[in-house]
């Protein structure tokens, strides 16, 4: 199964579901809600992580990003 999702997707499952994490986190409208709120609502427990993984996709940092002026 994840051999025929490579193949098809060209990503690992873990890379592609973190990709759509990042792509839901971004759509989210800020609205003054916390990057601890964002992370839990795309599905990390953690911030940290959630963090990490954001500045690896996009290069800033999720407060950077989606709270900019």
């Amino acid at each position: 199964m994840a051999r025929l999702f490579l193949n098809e997707t060209g990503l690992s499952f873990a890379r592609w579901r973190t990709q759509i994490r990042i792509r839901a986190a971004i759509g989210l409208p800020a609205g003054g809600a916390t990057v601890d709120a964002v992370a839990r609502a795309v599905g990390y427990r953690k911030t940290s992580t959630f963090i990490s993984a954001f500045r690896r996709a996009t290069g800033q940092t999720p407060g950077t990003y989606l709270y900019r002026p």
